[in-house]
C-alpha cells in the first residue's frame, strides 16, 4: 500500500518500493543514517486534501499532475522508513521556496522549515528570478509569517564576540601571557613559525622568547622537501637577537641543507626521516654535525 491522493491505495506501479529502494539505496545501509538531500524542493511535497469541486480547466489538470510529481518523493521518503531505513535528516534546496498553485496550500506562501541565504533574497528582491511574480508588489504588512526568518536571534550567542581585528590583539595578548607565565616557573620558552608566518609578525615575542623555531616544510608529515625560502629566515632573525638565542630548524633536514642552515645562523636542527631511514644512524648524525662550528 502507497499514500497517494490523500488517502492509502494499492500500489500498480511495475516495480515494488522495496526492490526500487535497495537499487537506489543499495546493499547494506539499514540501520545506517542516512542524509538526504532534496534539490528543487518546491516540486516535492504532501499535497494538501482539498474538498473544492474539481474543475477540468488546463490550469487545474497541470496542478494535479504537479501533485502527483511531488508525491513520487514524498512517499519515496516515507517507504524508506517504512523499510526500515534510517533517514537522520533531509536539506531541502530550492532557489524558489513556496508552495505553487494545485499543492492545495495558499498559493506562494513560504515553506514553514525554509532556512533562505540572504544572497537568494536581495536577488528575489531585485527581481532576479525566475517567476516575476513575486517582486512586483510588497505586502509584508499582511503577511502572517516575516519574508524574512530572524536568524540572527537564534545564532547570536554562538557567534565571535569579537571582530577579526579584536580577536588578533586578544590572541596576542593571551601569546604574551602564556610565555610569561612559562618563564616565571623558571622554564624556557619557545615559539614555531610555519612556513607563512612572516618574521614581523613574531618581533613582539623575541625578546621574552629563549628559542624560534622555522619550520621548513608546512607541519604534517615526515620526507618533505626543505624549503630554503624558508630557511633565509634564519638570516632576517639574527639581526633581532644575539648569539645565545638559539634559532631552530625542523622540516627537510639532511647532509646538505643542515650545512645551508648553520651557515644562515641556526644552532640547532631537527632531523628524522634523514637519519632513521639511514643505513649508519651515527654516520647520518655525524654528517649533520661536522659543520657545526661550536
Amino acid at each position: 500500500m502507497v499514500y497517494k491522493d490523500g488517502e492509502m491505495v494499492k500500489q500498480t506501479d511495475k516495480e515494488e518500493f522495496s526492490v526500487a529502494l535497495s537499487r537506489v539505496v543499495g546493499k547494506n545501509m539499514k540501520g545506517k543514517r542516512i542524509l538526504v538531500i532534496n534539490d528543487e524542493a518546491h516540486h516535492c511535497y504532501l499535497p494538501k486534501a482539498t474538498t473544492n469541486k474539481v474543475s477540468n480547466d488546463d490550469e487545474t489538470r497541470e496542478g494535479t499532475e504537479e501533485n502527483e510529481k511531488a508525491m513520487v518523493w514524498y512517499e519515496g521518503l516515507r517507504q524508506l522508513k517504512l523499510q526500515g531505513f534510517r533517514i537522520q535528516h533531509v536539506y531541502d534546496l530550492s532557489a524558489t521556496p513556496y508552495y505553487l498553485k494545485g499543492s492545495g496550500y495558499k498559493e506562494y506562501s513560504i515553506f514553514p522549515w525554509v532556512v533562505s541565504d540572504f544572497g537568494l533574497v536581495d536577488a528575489i528582491e531585485s527581481g532576479l528570478v525566475k517567476i516575476p511574480f513575486l517582486p512586483t508588489f510588497d505586502d509584508t504588512q499582511d503577511l502572517d509569517e516575516p519574508k524574512l526568518r530572524n536568524i540572527y536571534e537564534h545564532i547570536r550567542g554562538e557567534l565571535p564576540k569579537k571582530g577579526v581585528r579584536g580577536a588578533k590583539k586578544a590572541a596576542k595578548e593571551e601569546s604574551l601571557n602564556l610565555i610569561e607565565k612559562i618563564k616565571s616557573c623558571g622554564l624556557k620558552a619557545g615559539l614555531a613559525i610555519k612556513p607563512a608566518t612572516e618574521i614581523k609578525k613574531i618581533l613582539p615575542y623575541l625578546k621574552i622568547l629563549d628559542l624560534i623555531l622555522v619550520m621548513t616544510v608546512e607541519p604534517g608529515f615526515g620526507g618533505q622537501k626543505f624549503m630554503e625560502d624558508c630557511a633565509k629566515k634564519i638570516l632576517e632573525l639574527r639581526h633581532y637577537v644575539d648569539e645565545n638565542f638559539i634559532i631552530e630548524v625542523d622540516g627537510g633536514i639532511n647532509n646538505i641543507t643542515s650545512k645551508t642552515c648553520i651557515e644562515y645562523g641556526a644552532n640547532a636542527l631537527v632531523a628524522g626521516n634523514y637519519i632513521f631511514s639511514h643505513n649508519n644512524i651515527k654516520e647520518a648524525i655525524a654528517s649533520l654535525r661536522k659543520y657545526d662550528n661550536n
